[in-house]
């Protein structure tokens, strides 16, 4: 595999955890492809006093196909597995990606998906957020994210 440095700018919202500390808890997080993990804190659009938080993570992992048509398998299969989820192929400056959005039990959740220029591998960019009124600006957050994503040798 050929390696390609994969760079995005962070949001100041965004706060970076720190390594996790016990290794079993880094190795399981190391397996799932997390490379950055995070909140980001933002004032909440609903309630100006208040504060609104979402979760937010990078992950790298192996494509379940390879190739060209790796983004479509990936959507083919994710909506397979859920009839909640919206999919639609966006188009960013690193490329073509899929984003993902889904109510969850607590919540909301989106993810933007692109397939690494390798074909062999995927990056996704995901937020969780429980407030509904405050979900528009944490998407767009993903979105500015997404749009500064670039892959280089």
């Amino acid at each position: 595999m050929t390696p390609v440095k994969l760079t995005m700018s962070m949001p100041e919202q965004f706060a970076e955890l720190p390594p996790e500390q016990d290794p079993a808890r880094r190795g399981e997080l190391a397996r799932a492809g997390v490379v950055r993990r995070g909140t980001c804190f933002a004032r909440s659009a609903a309630d100006p006093e208040s504060l609104a938080t979402a979760g937010f993570a990078v992950l790298v992992q192996e494509a379940g196909a390879s190739g060209d048509g790796a983004l479509d398998s990936l959507a083919e299969a994710l909506a397979a597995q859920c009839d909640t989820r919206r999919i639609t192929v966006e188009e960013f400056p690193a490329g073509e990606a899929l984003l993902v959005e889904e109510p969850i039990e607590r919540g909301r959740q989106a993810q933007v998906i692109f397939a690494f220029p390798d074909g062999q591998r995927i990056v996704l960019l995901g937020v969780t957020g429980r407030d509904d009124a405050d979900w528009p600006d944490f998407r767009r957050l993903l979105k500015n994210v997404a749009s500064s994503v670039s892959f280089g040798s």
